[in-house]
C-alpha cells in the first residue's frame, strides 16, 4: 500500500473512552493540531520525509524474521515529573497504574478486547512488549523510575521542557507536565526524526491528567501513553502521517490495517468509507476514536522490529546488558528518600511563623532533620514544622530524610525571605537605581539558574543603571538555542508609605526584546502585582503581554538597549485597597517562553499628591534623628498634626517586646518629644518605633550604636 507522507510530527492524543458512547463534552478542548517548533524542524529538515519513508519499507520487509518468534521486549522507562508543587505533581501510585494499563495493553491482556467488532478479532496483535519502571538510574543508584523536577517548565510542555533526560539509549523517557499548546494532550516523535540533533526531544511527554486511569486522570484518558509509545515505536496513525484524520482516506504502511480516513468517533458499524465494504479498524490505538482497543499483528511485528533497528538506538533497550544496567528485571528496590520542601509562603512579616510541606519523594522517609538557621526553633524532627523569624532577611533551609537504606540532604538557599515591618520611602517617590544596592529589594529566582533579576550599570533609560533580566545563556548551547525560558522570575520593591499619599499611581519604564520571529508566538508576559501585607498577599495591577510587552522588537542576540532604543512607559493607578496603605510593596514578575529575549525596567515612580485626610490620616511626617543614636543614645520623636488626637507611642526591640509606652494628647500642629535611651535602657541593637491614632499606625527603625 502507499504512505502518504508529511512532516514528522508530534501527535495530539485525545481522551480514549473505553465504552462505544461518545462523550462529546470529553472532547472539548482537544482537537487535533501540530507545534511551531515541529513545522520548524520539517522546513529545517525535508529529508525526514524520506527517511521515515525508508524506515517503514525497511521495517515492512523484516516483519517475517520475527513471526513466530516468542521473544518479550523489555523497556525501561524513567518518568521526569514537572511540577510547582501543585496537582501536576502526581502520585506514584498514579504513575504505576500507567505502567499497569501500559501491559496490558501492549500484551492484549486488556480485557475490553471482548468487545473488538467481530471483522478484527482475528487479527488483535500480542506485540510481547513489557514496560518496567528502571530500579537503576544513569549513575546505578537506586531508584523508583520516577524522577520529580521544580519548574516552571511544566506550564509550557514542550521539547523544551523535556530537562533531565535520561540517557534515550539505556531509557524510554516519558515527561509529565501541568500544561501544553491548546489542544495537545501528549506527543511523540518518530524513531527517525530524533537519529541526530533532535535526539535531546527523544520521548513522550503528556498531560498529567492523561497518565493512568487514577488521581489527577481518569479510565477514558488512561491509553494515551499506548498511542503515544505507538508513534516513539515508529507507528503512524491508521490513516498516515498527519494529526487531521477524517480530512482524506490515507495508510499506515502496514498491510493488515486497512486504508483509513480516521475517526473521532466511535462509529462501528457503516464505517467503510474509503473502500466499500471493508470496514476500518475504528477500535485501533492509533485511531483518535475515543474506543480503541487493540494494535493489529502487523503492528505488533512492526514494533518489534522497530525495537531491532538501530535508529534513536531502540535496538538497546531490550539487550541484556541494559536490563542489567537499568535495573528493569529487579523488583522496585527501596531506596534512601529525596528530601524536598518549601515553604507556605516564602515572604513573611518579622516576628510570623513560617509553615514548611514536606514533600519528600521516591520512598517513606523514616526520620527528618531539619536546619532553621536563625529560625525558632533551629532545629525540627517533625515531617511539616512551623517555625518563628524574627530579624529581616533571607535564610537558608536544610532538611535530611533517611530510612533503612540510607539518608539524603537538601539545603535550600534563598528559602524563604523575613520581611522588616518599617517602610523605605514615603510616597511619592522615583527609583532611578543610580544611587541603589538593592538592599531593600527581594530578587525571587525560583529555579535557581542564570537567569535572574538584577542591578546593570549600562542600560538605564536616560542614565546607566536599571533592572535587568537575563533571558540569554551566556555559553553556546546547540539544542537549547542559548535560552533561559521557561522561567518565571520576580523582583520586589523596598517598602513604601502611602499613607499621605492621594490620588496614588505606579509607573515605571521598560524595554524589552524577543527573539521570536512572527506576532502570535511572543508568549512571554510581565505580570506587576503589590502588596500591603508584607507579601500574604498580591493583586494583580497589570498583565503586559505580546507585542505590547516586546516593544524593543526582534533580536537575536542578547539584547542591550542602545541610545536609540524603544523604551515604554506604563502608569497605573492604584485601587483603592491599595492606595493609602503604610507598607506597600510591588512585584515585577516576567514569565519568559523558549524565545525569550532580555527585558529591562526603570524609574519606578509612586505619584500623587502629598496631603492627608482628616478622618484617615491625623498625622505626617513621622520622623526620628539623630537615627542611628550615639552618645547618650537619646532621640527625638517628632510629626505633624493635623488636629487635636490622641497619640500612642511605642518602643520594640527586635523581638517585639515591648519595652515603652507612652500614651498623649496632642493638639493640631507641630509635636516633638526627646527620648533618654539610657534612662530606657536602650543597649546597641534595633529597635522599631510605633505611633498609633483610632486609625493610623507607622512604625520606623531605630538604630543605637
Amino acid at each position: 500500500m502507499k504512505i502518504k507522507f508529511f512532516a514528522v510530527i508530534p501527535v495530539l492524543l485525545l481522551p480514549f473512552l473505553l465504552s462505544g458512547i461518545v462523550k462529546a463534552q470529553s472532547r472539548v478542548g482537544y482537537e487535533c493540531g501540530t507545534t511551531r517548533a515541529l513545522n520548524e524542524l520539517y522546513k529545517k529538515h525535508p529529508e525526514l520525509k524520506t527517511s521515515y519513508d525508508q524506515f517503514v519499507r525497511d521495517n515492512n520487509s523484516k516483519i517475517s524474521e520475527v513471526k513466530g518468534k516468542s521473544r518479550v521486549y523489555i523497556i525501561p522507562v524513567v518518568f521526569h515529573v514537572l511540577h510547582q508543587y501543585g496537582e501536576e505533581n502526581i502520585s506514584d501510585d498514579q504513575i504505576y497504574d500507567a505502567i499497569r494499563v501500559l501491559n496490558l495493553d501492549y500484551r492484549k491482556l486488556n480485557s475490553d478486547t471482548v468487545d473488538i467488532v467481530p471483522e478484527f478479532k482475528a487479527l488483535v496483535g500480542d506485540c510481547s512488549i513489557e514496560f518496567r519502571l528502571a530500579t537503576r538510574d544513569p549513575a546505578g543508584n537506586c531508584t523508583n523510575g520516577i524522577d520529580r523536577i521544580y519548574t516552571h517548565e511544566t506550564n509550557i510542555g514542550d521539547d523544551y521542557s523535556k530537562l533531565s533526560q535520561w540517557s534515550r539509549s539505556n531509557y524510554l523517557n516519558i515527561w509529565v507536565v501541568k500544561s501544553m499548546a491548546p489542544g495537545v494532550a501528549g506527543y511523540s516523535y518518530y524513531p527517525t526524526a530524533v537519529a541526530g540533533a533532535m535526539s535531546f526531544a527523544d520521548g513522550v511527554i503528556a498531560l498529567h491528567d492523561y497518565i493512568g486511569s487514577i488521581g489527577t486522570s481518569n479510565i477514558y484518558n488512561s491509553r494515551t501513553l499506548t498511542h503515544e509509545i505507538g508513534h516513539y515505536l515508529g507507528l503512524s496513525h491508521t490513516w498516515g502521517s498527519t494529526n487531521e484524520p477524517g480530512v482524506a482516506c490515507g495508510d499506515d504502511g502496514i498491510e493488515d490495517t486497512p486504508i483509513s480516513i480516521g475517526w473521532q468517533a466511535c462509529k462501528l458499524t457503516e464505517n467503510d468509507i474509503c473502500y466499500t465494504g471493508i470496514a476500518e479498524n475504528v477500535q485501533n490505538y492509533m485511531e483518535y476514536s475515543y474506543c480503541t482497543r487493540m494494535f493489529t499483528k502487523g503492528q505488533a511485528f512492526f514494533m518489534n522490529i522497530t525495537l531491532n533497528n538501530a535508529i534513536a538506538f531502540r535496538n538497546y533497550l531490550s539487550s541484556d546488558s541494559n536490563l542489567i544496567h537499568t535495573g528493569a528485571l529487579l523488583t522496585t528496590s527501596v531506596c534512601a528518600p529525596e528530601p524536598d520542601f518549601k515553604p507556605l509562603k516564602n515572604i513573611i512579616k518579622a516576628g510570623n511563623t513560617a509553615n514548611f510541606i514536606n514533600y519528600t519523594w521516591r520512598s517513606h522517609a523514616d526520620s527528618y532533620e531539619w536546619s532553621f538557621p536563625g529560625g525558632n526553633p533551629s532545629t525540627s524532627d517533625q515531617a511539616s514544622p512551623s517555625v518563628v523569624y524574627n530579624d529581616p532577611g533571607w535564610y537558608n533551609v536544610s532538611l535530611t530524610t533517611a530510612n533503612a537504606s540510607g539518608s539524603r540532604t537538601k539545603t535550600e538557599t534563598h528559602c524563604i525571605y523575613v520581611v522588616a515591618p518599617w517602610v523605605d520611602f514615603v510616597g511619592p517617590y522615583t527609583e532611578n537605581f543610580e544611587n541603589t544596592e538593592l538592599a531593600s529589594y527581594i530578587i525571587i529566582n525560583p529555579e535557581n539558574n542564570e537567569a535572574r533579576w538584577q542591578l546593570t550599570g549600562n542600560a538605564g533609560y536616560q542614565s546607566a543603571k536599571c533592572m535587568m533580566l537575563n533571558n540569554i545563556a551566556s555559553s553556546s548551547d546547540q539544542f537549547y538555542f542559548n535560552r533561559l525560558g521557561g522561567n518565571a522570575d520576580a523582583f520586589i520593591t523596598a517598602a513604601f508609605d502611602l499613607g499621605i499619599t492621594q490620588n496614588a499611581s505606579l509607573s515605571f519604564t521598560y524595554s524589552c526584546a524577543t527573539r521570536a520571529g512572527r506576532l502570535n508566538d511572543i508568549a512571554e508576559e510581565l505580570n506587576v502585582y503589590a502588596t500591603f501585607d508584607y507579601g500574604s498577599n498580591w493583586t494583580l495591577l497589570k498583565n503586559i503581554k505580546g507585542i505590547e510587552l516586546a516593544n524593543a522588537g526582534y533580536c537575536s542576540e542578547s539584547y542591550l538597549p542602545k541610545a536609540n532604543t524603544t523604551w515604554t512607559t506604563k502608569t497605573i493607578d492604584l485601587p483603592s485597597n491599595i492606595s493609602r496603605k503604610q507598607n506597600v510593596r510591588f512585584k515585577f514578575e516576567y514569565i519568559a517562553s523558549d524565545l525569550s529575549n532580555n527585558i529591562y525596567i526603570d524609574n519606578i515612580s509612586l505619584n500623587g499628591i502629598l496631603g492627608t485626610d482628616d478622618q484617615t490620616n491625623p498625622l505626617a511626617e513621622f520622623n526620628i534623628y539623630p537615627n542611628p543614636a550615639e552618645d547618650k543614645k537619646s532621640f527625638t520623636l517628632s510629626f505633624t498634626a493635623f488636629k487635636d488626637t490622641d497619640v500612642e507611642m511605642d518602643i520594640f526591640d527586635i523581638l517585639g517586646n515591648e519595652i515603652y509606652q507612652l500614651v498623649e494628647k496632642t493638639t493640631q500642629g507641630n509635636y516633638s518629644r526627646e527620648f533618654d535611651g539610657v534612662s530606657l535602657n536602650l543597649k546597641k541593637g534595633i529597635y522599631f518605633i510605633r505611633v498609633k491614632t483610632i486609625n493610623q499606625m507607622e512604625i520606623k527603625k531605630l538604630m543605637i550604636l
